[in-house]
């Protein structure tokens, strides 16, 4: 059985919350927002084929708008994605 993951892809305005929940639609994605005020999209991940068609929609979302750097969290572990 696969240990289900949570990725979290923060965001810098509630648009671009709306924007990357419509990329990653096909994935169940669910738009979150922190005690903080930061905001989010969050997605679970149960398997490896799962994780990198997200990960590969994550980096042409960031490519196509050229919103490098990107945090993502993955279970409290955190990455930057960049554009080029």
């Amino acid at each position: 059985m696969a240990t289900m993951r949570i990725l979290t892809i923060e965001v810098s305005s509630p648009q671009s919350a709306h924007d990357l929940y419509d990329a990653l639609a096909a994935f169940d994605a669910e738009v979150v927002e922190g005690g903080d005020g930061t905001r989010g999209v969050r997605v679970q991940l149960d398997d490896r084929r799962r994780t990198s068609a997200v990960l590969t929609a994550i980096q042409q979302y960031v490519i196509e708008r050229d919103c490098s750097p990107t945090r993502i969290d993955l279970d409290g572990d955190c990455y930057m994605l960049h554009a080029d």
